[in-house]
C-alpha cells in the first residue's frame, strides 16, 4: 500500500500520504490471489516434501516461529520473513525425529530459490532505473 501511495504522491495525483480506501481493497485483492493461487503449493512443499509431522512438532514448529516474529516485530522491531522464519521451525522440528527425515534436497533447494531471488528481483529493477534514467534524463 505503501509504494502505490508513494506513487500517487509522486505523480501528483494525491496530495497526502492517507491510504485511500481502493488501494486498501486492491491490495487486499492482489494478496488474496497470490495466496490462493502459490499458497497450497508453498504449503503442500512445507507441511508434506519437507518432513511429516506429527501434531506436537506441528504444534512446536508453529509455536517458535510465532514466537521469533513476535519478538524481532516488538523487542527489535526488525523485519524479518515469515516464509523463512516457519521453513526454519518445520526444519528444526523435523530433525527432532531424527536428521534423516528431513528431506535436506527440497530444503536446500528453497535456500537456491532464496539465495536467487535476491539477484533476480534486482539485476531486473536495477536495469528498469538505468532505461527510465536513460529516456527521462532524470
Amino acid at each position: 500500500m505503501g509504494v502505490i501511495v508513494l506513487a500517487l504522491v509522486t505523480a501528483g495525483w494525491q496530495d497526502g500520504f492517507s491510504v485511500p480506501v481502493w488501494v486498501i481493497a486492491a491490495v487486499a485483492l492482489a494478496m488474496t490471489a497470490g495466496t490462493y493461487t502459490g499458497g497450497r503449493r508453498i504449503i503442500t512443499t512445507l507441511g508434506r516434501r519437507i518432513v511429516h509431522f506429527d501434531p506436537p512438532r506441528g504444534f512446536a514448529a508453529e509455536t517458535a516461529a510465532a514466537a521469533v516474529l513476535y519478538t524481532t516485530a516488538f523487542l527489535v522491531k526488525a523485519p524479518i520473513s515469515t516464509t523463512q522464519t516457519i521453513t526454519a521451525a518445520i526444519l528444526g522440528a523435523g530433525a527432532t525425529r531424527r536428521f534423516s527425515a528431513v528431506r535436506w534436497q527440497v530444503a536446500r533447494s528453497i535456500g537456491t530459490a532464496w539465495i536467487l531471488t535476491f539477484p533476480g528481483a534486482g539485476v531486473p529493477a536495477a536495469a528498469l532505473y538505468l532505461l527510465l534514467h536513460a529516456v527521462t534524463g532524470l
